[in-house]
């Protein structure tokens, strides 16, 4: 066998156990086109009013006078946030309170909180009560989101995940050059109003999506902690928890360290504006390809290549030798992010069971993303005040590694292979 044959061998072809495509009825097509178009929708201002105001907070916090270690302090302590409460939510709507309500009310909620965090800056205490309170109110809501399209796509097998989160991505980049642009002329004061805006078309979208039920409560099932110790006793589920703290190191750079190194290369909003741009529409192409790409190959492959990229990412990004450079390789964020999170969705999805699924997928992602973002903000707010902000990359692209490698050694034993697409 060739090397061109042992490669294909390797990396595909995909596992048995993921749909092919159904020829849809009339009535189906018109019900996929509204389902698409509501869930895209939700997915869409939810990150657009992410970008509008979280991922411009850490330049709103340095032109208030927010040293590096305080603003390592504040999102780490958003990071612990989001480990717990987006899995609590997801319980909440496996069991207790339907999802759509849920998004609903938070995503209303986030609007005034946001302005606090404006009325609030001078005083630091209060502030931070501010910030954390957003993220209970909105960023935990990601996740949540994100499991309300699987247990859709369950129900209604022609929501196409990977488009919709696409244009969650598409939105998202638009609305770091529109904002960036706005603030740089503006001021970043604006950021609470355009917020404003996005978040509550986000609520519309979510008022017109379909709803989902919550599951049965079964004997020892009703509480949230058996549900979670029940999925930590799947050995793949648990092993590939540990692999996506260490990934989680590479987007803890994203919102906190990157604008940091851009304004240490004399950077502005609007260069932040750009290199958000850069990040989210790279991963546009790969989110609308993800169902082509989750039935051609294996979901494990898929994963194995994002982990690879998310470590070459941060080298490449602290290596290069300019503020063009540095903007430049933000494109790799289409390997490293745009094809990890559909994989990691229908990968947990594949080896969880169902009627915990919403629990198993905010789970995954709030330990994922969370407590990488917990230690990488805390220590990596120490290193960069003490040592500069290009030694957090190089840690942190070690410990991306180490993801790596500890999943692939997970995969050495056959399993069943495949997701619900």
């Amino acid at each position: 066998m060739t090397w061109i044959n042992r490669m294909i061998s390797r990396f595909g072809p995909r596992a048995a156990g993921i749909n092919d495509d159904n020829i849809l009825t009339p009535q189906q097509k018109k019900n996929s086109r509204r389902l698409n178009f509501w869930y895209g929708g939700v997915q869409g201002m939810f990150f657009a009013a992410i970008c509008s105001f979280h991922t411009f907070l850490v330049l709103y916090l340095k032109s208030n006078g927010y040293s590096d270690f305080r603003i390592g302090l504040i999102m780490t302590l958003m990071s612990v946030i989001g480990v717990i409460s987006p899995t609590l939510m997801g319980y909440i709507a496996d069991f207790y309170i339907p999802v759509k309500v849920i998004v609903i009310v938070m995503m209303i909620l986030s609007i005034p909180l946001a302005f606090f965090v404006q009325a609030s800056i001078a005083i630091f205490p209060l502030a931070l009560i501010a910030i954390l309170l957003t993220g209970i109110a909105e960023k935990s809501m990601g996740s949540v989101i994100d499991s309300w399209g699987m247990r859709l796509r369950n129900k209604h097998p022609y929501l196409n995940y990977g488009a919709t989160r696409g244009l969650g991505s598409l939105l998202y980049a638009s609305m770091a050059l529109i904002a960036g642009k706005l603030y740089d002329v503006a001021g970043l004061d604006k950021m609470f109003w355009l917020h404003a805006i996005v978040a509550a078309l986000c609520v519309i979208a979510a008022l017109m999506l379909d709803n989902v039920k919550t599951s049965p409560r079964k004997v020892g099932q009703s509480s949230f902690f058996a549900t979670v110790r029940e999925l930590l006793r799947i050995r793949k589920y648990t092993i590939f928890l540990v692999s996506m703290v260490l990934h989680g190191f590479s987007m803890v750079v994203i919102g906190t360290f990157q604008p940091i190194l851009i304004a240490n290369h004399g950077g502005t909003s609007v260069h932040l504006g750009i290199s958000s741009f850069m990040l989210a529409a790279s991963e546009v192409p790969i989110m609308f390809s993800a169902t082509k790409l989750l039935r051609r190959f294996k979901v494990e492959s898929l994963l194995t290549v994002s982990f690879t990229f998310a470590a070459l990412r941060l080298l490449l990004t602290v290596l290069a030798p300019t503020l063009e450079l540095v903007i430049a390789v933000q494109v790799l964020q289409a390997l490293s992010f745009g094809l990890y999170l559909p994989a990691l969705l229908f990968y947990v999805s594949l080896i969880t069971p169902d009627h915990a699924q919403s629990t198993a997928i905010t789970l995954a992602t709030s330990v994922g993303f969370g407590l990488s973002g917990i230690t990488g903000n805390f220590f990596g707010g120490i290193l960069a005040e003490n040592f500069g902000v290009e030694i957090v990359y190089y840690i942190f692209s070690f410990l991306a590694v180490c993801g790596l490698v500890i999943f692939r050694i997970s995969q050495r034993k056959p399993a069943q292979t495949g997701a619900r697409i």
